[in-house]
């Protein structure tokens, strides 16, 4: 039996703990909801395109090769599609609380965007009721809007979280003498 601890959650309620050269961080890691493997995916992308081919063979046998450039410009536009996806499947929003800094990175395709907000002056805001609102962050004329990939039920769980971690990041340590 391993006595190993069991592997931090990535829930957005409950933040990842990590630990940093100069104390504690708190991390939320909010991705995409990708059920498929890229394997999984590739295995059945190439299901449909052997099932095309065998569709457009067959009409070509039986003398009607038109159904062959359909099939084929059938498997061009999933092709294109699934390229799409798998250019967004790593979306993500990565949060991170340490020391005085909360650091945002969002990862969208290709694209990477980070913005480190004061901890001190961070306010969260939630922006509605929708299910398009979101979690805003704001510290002075800086503001960023995260939880794109959060159910809309979850995302004042995720606000409330992200509160009460700055709350705490704004304590003096026990023991600290006050002014």
């Amino acid at each position: 039996m391993s006595d190993a601890p069991p592997p931090p959650s990535t829930s957005p309620a409950l933040p990842v703990r990590e630990a940093l050269a100069h104390g504690e961080a708190m991390r939320w890691q909010l991705r995409r909801n990708c059920r498929l493997t890229p394997r999984q995916l590739g295995g059945c992308f190439m299901a449909v395109c052997l099932f095309h081919l065998l569709l457009a063979l067959a009409f070509w046998a039986l003398g009607f090769p038109v159904v062959s450039l359909f099939a084929g410009l059938e498997v061009a536009v999933l092709a294109a599609a699934l390229l799409v996806h798998a250019r967004h499947a790593g979306d993500r929003e990565i949060i991170t609380l340490a020391a005085d800094r909360l650091s945002v990175e969002r990862h969208v395709g290709a694209r990477v965007e980070r913005l480190e907000l004061p901890a001190a002056w961070v306010r969260v805001h939630a922006d509605g009721a929708g299910p398009s609102a979101l979690v805003r962050l704001t510290a002075g004329r800086l503001s960023v809007s995260v939880g794109r990939h959060l159910l809309p039920a979850h995302r004042p769980l995720m606000a409330r979280a992200l509160r009460q971690a700055l709350a705490q990041a704004k304590r003096p340590p026990p023991g600290t003498p006050g002014l």
